[in-house]
């Protein structure tokens, strides 16, 4: 009985592991689907507009501001599922 208990209690673990990898697996997908949508948007302001000096400043906060929300994102969620994984093995 205990035995039972103990694989499934393993299972339940596996399974919360698995949703885990999925989820962070998700926030990669949607951050490099950003960095290339943020790259195509940018490419084609700066050919649109190529004389206008501001569409350079407006290419580098779009890249900036990418950059600096989505990485520690990801970071706080990689460390919320450790904490989560050490907590399910005690």
């Amino acid at each position: 009985m205990k035995n039972d208990i103990d694989k499934e209690i393993r299972l339940k673990e596996l399974e919360m592991e698995k949703s885990k990898l999925e989820l962070r697996s998700t926030l990669v997908k949607i951050w490099a689907f950003c960095i290339v949508a943020l790259a195509v948007a940018a490419i084609e302001l700066i050919l649109r507009d190529k004389d206008n000096p501001n569409s350079v400043g407006y290419l580098m906060l779009l890249i900036d501001f990418n950059l600096a929300l989505w990485p520690p994102l990801i970071m706080k969620t990689l460390k919320e599922s450790k904490k989560d994984t050490k907590k399910g093995g005690d």
